[in-house]
C-alpha cells in the first residue's frame, strides 16, 4: 500500500483536519485558559466557605456576645454574622 492511502486510510492530512475542527480547538483551549484563570478565585472561595462553616459552629458554641432577648435575631444568624467579618477580615488587617 502506497504511502498516500495511509494518509487517506488514518486521515493524517493534519491542515485538513484543522481546517474542519480550528473552531471547536480554539473554542475548547480559550475555554481550558478561562477555567485555568478562574480556579484560585473559586478555591478562595471554597476556604472562606469552610472558614465560616467552621467558625459558626465554634460561634454557636462560645458566643462572643450573651443572648440579652432584646434582638429579634437568632444566635445562630449572630454567630454566621461574625464568622463572615471574621473570614473576611481575617488576612487583611
Amino acid at each position: 500500500m502506497p504511502k498516500k492511502d495511509w494518509k487517506k486510510v488514518f486521515n493524517l492530512n493534519t491542515y485538513e483536519w484543522w481546517r474542519n475542527h480550528r473552531r471547536v480547538v480554539t473554542f475548547g483551549g480559550f475555554l481550558i485558559l478561562f477555567a485555568w484563570y478562574l480556579s484560585p478565585v473559586i478555591q478562595e472561595a471554597k476556604y472562606k466557605n469552610k472558614c465560616i462553616r467552621n467558625l459558626t459552629e465554634e460561634f454557636t458554641v462560645n458566643p462572643a456576645y450573651g443572648d440579652d432577648g432584646e434582638s429579634k435575631i437568632t444566635l445562630k444568624q449572630v454567630a454566621e454574622a461574625n464568622a463572615y467579618r471574621f473570614c473576611n477580615h481575617l488576612g487583611y488587617e
